[in-house]
């Protein structure tokens, strides 16, 4: 009795390990994005800075199609 009641636990966290996935299924894809899919618009801002927590003047930035530089700030 013992034995199946271990099995019967071990059978139970089996279980919760393989229900507690979560599952990703695209099934079209179009250039590498998904089908229908809209586009999202964002403002995206923020300063950068170097190894020594100063402001990153100067320095390129691009997301997407979009180019910035930084300012004396790293903004």
């Amino acid at each position: 009795m013992k034995a199946f009641h271990q099995l019967l636990i071990a059978v139970c966290i089996s279980a919760l390990f393989v229900h507690c996935q979560k599952e990703l299924s695209f099934s079209k894809f179009d250039n590498g994005n998904i089908a229908g899919a809209k586009p999202i618009t964002a403002t995206l801002q923020g300063n950068i800075a170097d190894e020594n927590d100063q402001p990153a003047v100067g320095v390129n930035i691009t997301v997407g199609a979009k180019h910035a530089v930084t300012n004396a700030f790293g903004y």
